[in-house]
């Protein structure tokens, strides 16, 4: 775009907190001239003023975080997802798969290590995540939350994303809806809104042929709504996708949250490619500028349906997420104990983090740190 054209800023400027389609079409079209053409950093510093502008007016100068653990229970997987480091065939010699009492054990080793100790509300939230393994069945699944349940009452079960949703149901749309009300039933709280990615199929049917389509993905979510399983909702952007399939994507987010209002974050993944088959395709990650500009354009659209955005400290690291707070974020996410999936796909900064670290960075960057549970009940002010 010539560096002349004129009307990117006063358009900017003049966009509302409600946003109608032509104004959507407008910011998504400003967003990607300004992420094409770096000559316009000043349109990007207008961009990223209204989106900190909307984070303040609804957070103000909180940052939240919440005490939480990732539990991958395998990576044995029937599918070859080609931006996945993370699964492995059935049959490999490098999968893995923990049982309950494996389980169990890694949540108290959790629960009683230093840093938890010394926290103020503790471990708030367990979270499932899985290969799509035929062994990991209906009756397992529900017998695993309710057992985690029973050993521990005042935890958060936070799992199972609607791809294995379908799984458990025999990918049979009919049995979905049984599927969620048997494992909240044995006490699941919420699930995961992963298995997105981007939500354009044909898209879909180059980096993962084999997974629920697009269509699929938004029915299991809205059943889950419908039953009372809050979830969050993601992206996954850098790899293969262009500008209109991200709109694409995030279009159908907001139309699902405008007739469930179920969604309590939305979460920006950039994708690590180091270690994934996508990795000759993708021989360079996606910028930091570009997913700072992404993160303000989203806290625009979702800014009168979704509350919270929410910046990836594994996938951006600790300093580029304290940075997306400029840009309209106001949650850095979990501090991930056991992190394995980012890590399996050659990410530097999966280690689990501790509250101590978190808060000493979030207040150390001028913001304040606060506590929260996963349906962002926000705990007292952290003294810093």
């Amino acid at each position: 775009m010539p560096a002349n054209k004129p009307g990117i800023a006063p358009t900017v400027m003049r966009i509302h907190i409600k946003f109608n389609k032509s104004c959507n079409k407008v910011l998504s079209n400003m967003v990607k001239l300004l992420v094409e053409n770096p000559i316009m950093s000043e349109e990007i510093g207008n961009l990223q003023q209204l989106a900190a502008s909307c984070k303040q007016k609804r957070w103000g100068n909180r940052v939240s975080f919440v005490n939480n653990i990732n539990i991958s229970i395998t990576n044995r997987c029937l599918y070859t997802c080609s931006f996945c480091g993370f699964s492995r065939p059935l049959d490999s010699n490098q999968g893995y798969s923990l049982d309950l009492e494996q389980i169990l054990d890694l949540i108290s080793a959790v629960l009683k290590s230093k840093p938890l100790l010394e926290s103020q509300t503790g471990l708030q939230e367990v979270c499932l995540q899985s290969g799509i393994n035929p062994h990991l069945d209906l009756k397992t699944a529900s017998h695993l939350v309710k057992e985690i349940k029973k050993r521990f009452p005042l935890l958060h079960l936070h799992g199972f994303s609607p791809m294995e949703i379908f799984h458990l149901a025999g990918y049979n749309l009919n049995r979905v809806e049984y599927v969620l009300k048997s494992l909240q039933n044995e006490g699941l709280g919420s699930i995961p809104g992963t298995a997105a990615e981007i939500l354009c199929d044909q898209l879909r049917q180059q980096i993962c042929p084999q997974k629920l389509d697009s269509i699929t993905w938004e029915k299991i979510i809205l059943l889950a709504h419908k039953t009372g399983l809050p979830s969050s909702a993601t992206i996954l952007i850098g790899h293969l996708e262009n500008w209109e399939q991200r709109m694409e994507h995030l279009q159908i987010i907001r139309r699902i949250q405008e007739n469930s209002g179920g969604f309590t974050e939305f979460v920006v993944l950039p994708f690590i490619p180091w270690q994934t088959p996508l990795a000759d395709r993708c021989q360079t990650m996606i910028t930091r500028e570009e997913i700072l500009t992404f993160i303000a354009y989203c806290r625009l659209f979702f800014v009168a349906t979704i509350a919270s955005i929410q910046a990836s400290w594994v996938k951006m690291g600790l300093d580029g997420a304290l940075e997306a707070i400029n840009w309209g974020a106001n949650d850095l996410g979990g501090t991930l104990f056991r992190e394995e999936i980012a890590a399996a796909a050659g990410c530097q900064n999966s280690q689990g983090m501790t509250e101590k670290k978190l808060i000493e960075a979030i207040a150390g960057a001028g913001w304040q740190p606060v506590r929260r549970d996963t349906q962002y009940t926000i705990f007292d002010p952290i003294a810093c």
